[in-house]
């Protein structure tokens, strides 16, 4: 009986870690993390990866030293050709904004977010826009277990924007630091229409 037990355990907990999926949780960071932590950008069902640009980050080497880097980069507004866009698809009965959700591969502690129309975007060595907006962006705590990790999300308008994401990683022991990261969004084009019930409705047009 005590081994039938056991071996019900074990299968729950390996059904328990199946879960988890490709969540960053505690025990998946890593003692020591000496490359900057990558960002996807989820939006629905599309996602696109965050360019990384100028960052700063140090670790420590296990002999009482550190090592530390500083990259700078191209501004946001001249990357559009190293970018992969994230589409956006707004729900036709929702006046909502859709909703991004910023996965890191190691969760930082600080997020924060500015914005362009995609009109702004440029070549290199041309002057930029600085006319940027100020994005907010949404941290949602754990509610406690091992599961549970600190969450980011933003609103996404509907249409083409720059983003620039900045994110800090003050509270690890052996490594932190403050990495920018950057993407865009494109939309179709949509028109409006209504259904039997009057209700408004958008639809992409062909």
């Amino acid at each position: 009986m005590r081994k039938i037990l056991c071996a019900m355990l074990a299968v729950l907990c390996l059904a328990a870690l199946a879960g988890c999926g490709s969540k960053t949780v505690e025990s998946d960071v890593p003692e020591v993390l000496k490359t900057v932590p990558t960002l996807t950008v989820h939006c629905g069902e599309n996602s696109t990866e965050g360019l990384q640009g100028t960052h700063e980050w140090w670790y420590a080497n296990g002999d009482g030293t550190q090592t530390s880097f500083i990259a700078d980069s191209l501004h946001p507004l001249q990357c559009k050709e190293y970018m992969t866009p994230l589409t956006i698809q707004p729900s036709p009965y929702s006046a909502h904004l859709p909703q991004a959700r910023l996965e890191f591969s190691v969760v930082p502690d600080k997020v924060s977010a500015r914005s362009w129309s995609v009109d702004a975007f440029c070549s290199e060595g041309e002057p930029v826009d600085d006319g940027h907006y100020e994005v907010l962006v949404y941290t949602l705590e754990p509610e406690g277990g091992t599961e549970d990790v600190r969450q980011f999300y933003m609103e996404l308008p509907y249409g083409g924007y720059v983003y620039e994401v900045t994110a800090v990683w003050e509270s690890y022991e052996h490594f932190g630091g403050e990495v920018s990261y950057s993407f865009y969004t494109e939309a179709p084009m949509l028109r409006c229409t209504e259904d039997l019930c009057g209700y408004p409705l958008v639809e992409e047009m062909g």
